[in-house]
């Protein structure tokens, strides 16, 4: 008779359920960890790499609206405008340096007015920096000059409309003054220099909120804006030419007054 051997017992592993703090302790010592050894890694955990990222995917399913990119002018009015303009240019360049040269080479052309006059084709000559890039932004409907360049425009547009307009004011009252006071002394060269370099001051100031509030912003968008606010919309245009090439964005140079975007 076979002698009946106990049989063994197999030894079970024991498991022991942690509690939910001690995981969600272990599991941001573990995120820690990797966030140190790989920093790049920590981008694309961030939160707003993840609102870009499902912003993204909405864009698949609402691809945007390319119809009101069209360009409103065709080839013919293009090319015709261009050319009126490249005229305006040379012309401008060619007279106010005229006017300039003759009253620095001339004394007798030295005179009050002339000096509020030389001041003017002083001015009108920035506009030179600004006609160009403007041109091309009403033709393409587009502006691809970046932010930079977005805040030398609009600074130069307000710096240059308000030197104009106080020279002219300064024209106007050393004119009525010389009429309705004419045994009045006129104005000194001293107080003329002092006056216009006022002006310039005045007028820098008038134009440096172009630099502080101007930025560039995609405009055939429709689609994004109840999807994303500002902060994430700068997400998406930075990675639309990534994910989604075939998607055109076309931009804005702006004064944005407001940080929300159905604001600005």
């Amino acid at each position: 008779m076979e002698s009946s051997k106990p049989k063994k017992k197999k030894k079970t592993k024991e498991y022991i359920t942690p509690r939910n703090g001690d995981r969600y302790e272990k599991n941001e010592q573990q995120l820690d960890r990797t966030r140190k050894e790989n920093p790049v890694q920590n981008n694309y955990n961030s939160t707003e790499f993840i609102q870009s990222s499902s912003i993204i995917k909405q864009l698949n399913n609402h691809p945007i609206d390319t119809n009101n990119i069209d360009n409103v002018f065709n080839i013919t009015s293009c090319i015709i405008i261009t050319f009126m303009f490249s005229l305006i240019v040379i012309f401008s360049i060619f007279g106010n340096i005229l006017v300039m040269w003759i009253i620095l080479n001339n004394r007798r052309m030295r005179t009050i007015t002339n000096c509020f006059l030389f001041n003017l084709s002083a001015a009108d000559l920035l506009t030179i920096f600004q006609i160009i890039p403007n041109v091309y932004y009403v033709l393409q409907n587009d502006w691809i000059f970046g932010i930079a360049y977005c805040k030398f425009s609009q600074f130069f547009t307000s710096f240059n409309i308000a030197i104009s307009v106080f020279t002219f004011i300064a024209i106007s009252s050393d004119r009525y003054t010389a009429i309705m006071f004419p045994l009045r002394p006129r104005s000194k060269l001293k107080t003329v220099i002092c006056a216009i370099v006022a002006i310039w001051l005045i007028s820098f100031a008038i134009g440096l909120p172009g630099l502080i509030v101007a930025t560039v912003y995609p405009k055939n968008l429709s689609n994004l804006q109840n999807i994303a606010n500002s902060t994430d919309l700068l997400v998406v245009v930075k990675q639309i030419s990534v994910n989604s090439p075939d998607q055109y964005v076309s931009n804005d140079c702006i004064l944005n007054w407001s940080s929300e975007w159905s604001e600005a």
